[in-house]
């Protein structure tokens, strides 16, 4: 008996929601659910439950689907095509209010407080921010030292690591004390680019519907919107890029290559790096003036790499030397010329031929892939560039994400924390791009679409419900560990960051230690002692927290 493409679909979702939960289970049983390795500890928190409700989603959704009118599926996905202005603005409004609500307004870990830091400095009008240079050991841990910061400790001067486009984005929201609104614009910025996308690519009055409720129901892009990553900056760049270069007008390949130098420099060049490649090399390929093409995409690039990338390395470079030696003309000249070389040195470092222990943390990267969509999305959107050999635009999406998806094998860590597989979300628009052009094909049997619609709205419901509980509770969780201050007082927290679980986290300050509480690393109970007597003579211990402290000063001092 031949098996048939829709009963290899049931078997392969299922499949892959049963390998969720099952991975997440050994993983746990392996290294345990208390591990310190982040990756690890969120994959088995969160895809255990994930992969067990993606299972009951998937078969419930399977069951369901013959049971909804196909009559009903097209018109809730034709009215979602036309008023996708709306939706934008609705999830606009809720983004924001969960931003506020399950994210706390603040980042979480590191690679969110970065671009914010940063974002604050720029705020003030400076480029690098200033700490008193003999509490830098208490005021940055030293993981992050060099790995995520630059500092002079001659001079207290501090810039982000990363390169600074997404703390320029964040600029103008940081001025005006609306942060966290940043992400959930861009995130209802990429519907509108999805909808017009996925109108350009299939011209089906349905295909807009689709690729917006695949997005509005799949975790990876929600959770991701009301977050302080910069991978939602990424999506959106990305997105801009495809629907500016696919018409090949001088202003529009100018428009592109200034938009991919911006995606560029959001905070390493990888992530649009690996997403761009493909459509280059279509761009080269085309049948006339593509020297024309080629030079003008390039001259949109290179002023931003330029004076934000490459400049940017030379002011961290510039920090790091202060107080060392005074650099001389000469010497500043051969620094900007020695940066290609610099820049391939970086390269050389960050790409390394993959180990056995990061191909299986890729694997399990791959799967939050699935996890994290509506359930069988990934495996609609294989079918859907199976089936798309002549439609270029979403011939370049699959590739795109192919690529990524390769190119982090050789990038020797793991994205560490983070909501769905991060390092994936710079190409997470090919899902619901692919997967719509693959439901309204022509001649295209109606169950795919009932069964679509039926586990896509499970998954909204349900799915994505469990990832902003999980979301809530594992940052309210982590930020139960911080010591009880009061955050309209003037106080001092000691924080020790060798217990508990990622306790540095909690050592974010003002780049100018301008904010009423100021986190400090505890170095114990006597040198803590000694730190505040030298410089907050007048704090008074308010109490111990187990290897905490917290210190109150009076009003008005420094």
């Amino acid at each position: 008996m031949q098996i048939t493409r829709r009963e290899k679909y049931q078997f392969a979702t299922l499949a892959s929601c049963v390998l969720i939960a099952a991975w997440a289970y050994y993983v746990r049983s392996i290294v345990g659910p208390t591990t310190q390795h982040s990756f690890l500890r969120m994959f088995i928190l969160f895809e255990w439950p994930g992969g067990l409700l993606a299972t009951a989603m998937a078969i419930f959704g399977l069951w369901l689907a013959t049971r909804i009118p196909i009559a009903h599926v097209d018109k809730v996905t034709a009215f979602v095509g036309t008023r996708y202005l709306s939706i934008a603005f609705a999830t606009l409004a809720f983004l924001s209010a969960n931003a506020l609500l399950i994210y706390h307004n603040r980042p979480f870990v590191i690679d969110e407080y970065m671009p914010y830091f940063q974002a604050q400095i720029f705020a003030q009008g400076r480029l690098w921010g200033r700490f008193p240079p003999e509490m830098i050991p208490w005021l940055v841990p030293a993981a992050y030292d060099v790995g995520f910061m630059n500092i002079s400790h001659q001079t207290g001067k501090i810039v982000s690591y990363y390169w600074p486009g997404f703390a320029l984005l964040l600029t103008p929201f940081m001025k005006l004390g609306v942060p966290w609104l940043l992400n959930p614009l861009l995130a209802s910025g990429s519907l509108l680019l999805l909808a017009k996308l996925a109108k350009k690519i299939n011209p089906e009055p349905q295909a807009a519907g689709w690729a917006i409720l695949f997005a509005l129901a799949s975790p990876a892009f929600m959770v991701n919107g009301i977050s302080y990553f910069s991978m939602n900056a990424h999506l959106f760049m990305n997105l801009l890029y495809a629907v500016l270069i696919l018409e090949l007008t001088p202003l529009r390949l100018i428009g592109a290559g200034m938009v991919g130098s911006i995606a560029l420099i959001l905070h390493n060049p990888l992530p649009h790096m690996l997403f761009a490649v493909p459509w280059i090399f279509w761009l080269v390929r085309q049948p006339h003036q593509r020297t024309r093409n080629l030079a003008l995409l390039l001259l949109g690039y290179l002023p931003l790499i330029i004076l934000l990338g490459f400049g940017w390395e030379w002011l961290r470079g510039e920090i790091l030397r202060e107080g060392i030696a005074a650099p001389s003309l000469a010497t500043t000249g051969k620094q900007w010329l020695a940066l290609p070389q610099t820049a391939l040195q970086i390269a050389h470092s960050v790409f390394q031929p993959p180990s056995f222990n990061l191909l299986l943390i890729r694997l399990l990267d791959w799967l939050k892939v699935f996890a994290w969509a509506v359930p069988g999305l990934p495996i609609l959107a294989m079918l859907g560039f199976a089936a798309a050999k002549e439609n270029k635009p979403l011939r370049l999406w699959g590739w795109s994400a192919l690529l990524t998806l390769a190119g982090y094998l050789f990038v020797p860590c793991s994205q560490g924390h983070g909501w769905g597989s991060r390092y994936f979300h710079s190409a997470w628009a090919a899902l619901p791009l692919l997967s719509t052009a693959f439901l309204v094909a022509p001649n295209r049997n109606p169950w795919w679409r009932q069964m679509a619609m039926t586990t896509l709205l499970l998954s909204l419901l349900f799915g994505t419900g469990l990832r902003f509980y999980q979301t809530e509770h594992f940052i309210g969780n982590h930020r139960k560990q911080a010591p009880p201050y009061d955050p309209n007082q003037r106080e001092i927290c000691f924080i020790n960051t060798e217990d508990g679980y990622y306790k540095r986290n909690f050592v974010q300050n003002d780049p100018f230690l301008a904010n009423n509480v100021l986190f400090f690393i505890s170095h114990g109970r006597a040198k803590d002692e000694q730190f505040v007597k030298r410089l907050f003579p007048a704090a008074s211990l308010q109490g111990y927290y187990g290897n905490d402290s917290v210190w109150r000063l009076p009003p008005h001092s420094s």
